[in-house]
């Protein structure tokens, strides 16, 4: 927002036109949110050699993503892979399923995730603008957010927790990970000057497992399990 903008802005909110204007300037500001958001992840994709973004490591870790979902897929199932980067996890949950989008607020992802998921005719891609995705309630029946909800601060996760409540089908299945603040390497790169990221807009935000279990909860799901580690899942049903 420029300086005389913002002027304006107060100069109107000082002579009581706030109710109007507060709205508008919230929605503003969530629409830079996500601008940011996916400049900083463009910025990021481009800088990746891609070498090393389809190395060995990252190969398995894929797969091994894979192997924690797969007791959730078959044919029937409608997958969303919500923050599906490069589309590494979606390439190989595409023929389990009978459907399987992915959406990422960065168009460079979606520009690898297009190259993997090359010849799945029950692939779709979408490039996510805001925190409502452009689909009916009810369209999915497994949603997943593998290394994304780390990125958003503690309002966009909340805001993601109800809109993937409302897109799931009911007994729908919501499975997510985030890095646990109590592990030591974590807690240490908070309290680093040069360590953590800070203030960069994709830099990971720290959880506790019981403070992802009350927020989902909140957002109108059961909790079924916790798998501790460094990087927690947490899984829930609709």
């Amino acid at each position: 927002m420029r300086l005389g903008t913002a002027r304006t802005h107060a100069s109107r909110l000082a002579a009581g036109g706030g109710r109007k204007l507060l709205p508008r300037l919230r929605a503003a500001q969530r629409r830079r949110y996500f601008r940011e958001l996916a400049l900083a992840w463009d910025a990021w994709h481009d800088a990746q050699d891609e070498p090393k973004i389809e190395s060995p490591e990252h190969e398995a870790a894929a797969e091994e993503a894979l192997a924690r979902l797969a007791p959730l897929l078959s044919r029937r199932t409608r997958f969303l892979d919500l923050g599906c980067g490069d589309g590494c996890v979606l390439k190989r949950a595409a023929p389990r399923c009978a459907r399987a989008d992915g959406a990422d607020v960065s168009a460079r992802a979606l520009r690898r995730a297009r190259r993997n998921t090359r010849g799945l005719g029950n692939v779709a891609l979408r490039r996510v603008g805001g925190f409502a995705l452009d689909v009916a309630g009810g369209s999915y029946d497994l949603v997943l957010c593998r290394r994304m909800l780390s990125h958003l601060d503690l309002e966009p996760v909340a805001w993601t927790f109800r809109e993937v409540h409302r897109v799931l089908a009911p007994k729908g299945r919501f499975v997510f990970d985030l890095p646990d603040l109590r592990h030591e390497p974590y807690l240490a790169s908070v309290v680093s000057d040069d360590g953590n990221g800070w203030p960069g807009i994709h830099r990971p935000r720290f959880w506790t497992p019981e403070a992802a279990k009350a927020l989902v909860t909140r957002a109108g799901f059961t909790v079924e399990r916790v798998v501790p580690g460094p990087w927690f899942e947490v899984r829930a049903v609709r």
